[in-house]
């Protein structure tokens, strides 16, 4: 019998396609800190602390509480981010869920970038701000057998159309301002390679799992061209970090990537994660390309919520029938596990994967 301990080079090794299991892999891009809150007090019977990044004995203790997690569900490892931290305008509201009542942040749709003034004065991080507590904290308290998954911050498109620039203002800036736009995405992707070059030093860091979103439901948000010129030379650059210290290098983006074609598969991704039924679902990838590249996740988050727990579970082992016995296959969510997920839901759903027996 397969042992259930932790064992996360045991994971990395049936991502890339190295071995198989009988027993469910399990991995996740983020669990929400609401859930992770309340199974803290109400079953791990601890006190649970807030991540403040100003303290960093909160930020130990938090990091405590998330270990202590992850290892009670089954997890061989977490994903550990923001080493360097970029500043950009947010909004936030009020919002009430089953077990939390905190405040929602997002960004706004327009960034802090728009030409060469902004370009100039724009606060850019240095590798003097590069905080690397937490993975080392983190690395130094895991169990043995778990690891890091290690990200930096949002991937090199996220940067600029997400955070940096802005959706519509990129979409003028790629043609009125194309050298500014490259300007932008260079000193981004360089921030970003420096301190990766750090984190993958530090010891437990099993890959890199970085988001990047490039979609929505039905196709690309920007041509493919785009990509093949601006961003996939970037992830490219990530992946060999990421090899040449052999290591796989995972990528979380959302959204019905088809349009890029045979380039999703040929920059150095190791495994994909991030499928939504809407748009392309993980049953779907899965038999298209799971020869290609590791396949992470699939539980359509919108199901994950509203369904029963007995379709619930009828959903979940089409997934598992599908993907696991073949290899190259962890369990989890399809995006991440929000704090408006049912918290008997995700219970259920790691419940599935722990009985789960190939047919």
């Amino acid at each position: 019998m397969e042992s259930t301990l932790p064992n996360v080079q045991r994971l990395m090794d049936v991502l890339t396609g190295k071995i198989k299991t009988r027993e469910v892999q399990l991995m996740e891009l983020s669990i929400d800190p609401d859930i992770l809150k309340h199974y803290t007090e109400h079953y791990l019977k601890r006190t649970w602390v807030d991540y403040i990044r100003s303290n960093k004995e909160m930020r130990a203790r938090y990091w405590d509480n998330v270990i202590l997690c992850h290892q009670a569900w089954g997890y061989s490892g977490f994903r550990v981010s923001n080493g360097l931290m970029f500043p950009f305008p947010t909004k936030e509201t009020h919002e009430k869920t089953e077990i939390s009542t905190r405040n929602r942040q997002w960004v706004d749709h327009c960034g802090p970038i728009r030409d060469e003034e902004s370009f100039t004065t724009y606060p850019w991080p240095t590798l003097d701000d590069v905080d690397l507590f937490d993975y080392e904290y983190v690395s130094a308290h895991l169990p043995e057998g778990m690891g890091i998954f290690a990200c930096v911050f949002g991937g090199i498109f996220e940067m600029v159309c997400e955070y940096l620039i802005g959706f519509e203002e990129l979409c003028f800036m790629e043609f009125d301002q194309p050298e500014l736009m490259e300007k932008i995405i260079k000193k981004t992707g360089d921030l970003l390679l420096d301190v990766y070059r750090m984190v993958v030093k530090i010891p437990k860091v099993a890959c890199f799992f970085q988001g990047d979103d490039f979609g929505y439901t039905e196709r690309l948000i920007f041509p493919p061209e785009f990509y093949h010129k601006h961003i996939l030379p970037w992830h490219k650059e990530l992946a060999n970090i990421a090899h040449q210290a052999g290591i796989p290098y995972v990528l979380h983006s959302c959204g019905n990537l088809r349009g890029l074609g045979n380039s999703l598969f040929t920059f150095g991704m190791d495994a994909k994660h991030s499928f939504e039924d809407k748009g392309w679902s993980v049953i779907d990838f899965y038999r298209e390309h799971g020869d290609k590249v590791g396949v992470i996740g699939g539980v359509d988050v919108d199901k994950l919520c509203r369904l029963s727990k007995q379709e619930l579970e009828v959903y979940c082992i089409e997934i598992l029938d599908t993907c696991h016995p073949y290899g190259r296959y962890a369990f989890g969510s399809g995006n991440s596990i929000p704090n408006y997920v049912p918290f008997d839901n995700f219970i259920t759903m790691l419940e599935i994967a722990k009985n789960y027996q190939i047919k």
